[in-house]
């Protein structure tokens, strides 16, 4: 049992949440998901116990991220170079 804990804790997605993209990772140690956004301008982060709650949180956390970005005047996202 503790073979596929490891494997599955190594494996990443990207699942997308109101149309951004984010990693997630299994965390063994703490036995939850943990999904972090990919294109945003600094950090933001969710972890749940769930691919559902995972969902709800990452929409939760992604919201109130969103919001103290604009509250702070702070760019959302990252821009993608022409050349990329």
């Amino acid at each position: 049992m503790m073979k596929t804990r490891l494997l599955i804790s190594q494996a990443s997605n990207i699942i997308t949440i109101k149309g951004q993209p984010a990693a997630v990772t299994f965390e063994a140690d703490i036995n939850a998901f943990r999904g972090k956004f990919l294109n945003v301008n600094g950090y933001c982060d969710f972890v749940a116990t769930s691919i559902e709650a995972l969902y709800r949180e990452g929409e939760s956390a992604l919201d109130e991220w969103m919001a103290d970005c604009e509250e702070d005047g702070i760019a959302l996202f990252v821009k993608k170079s022409k050349n990329a």
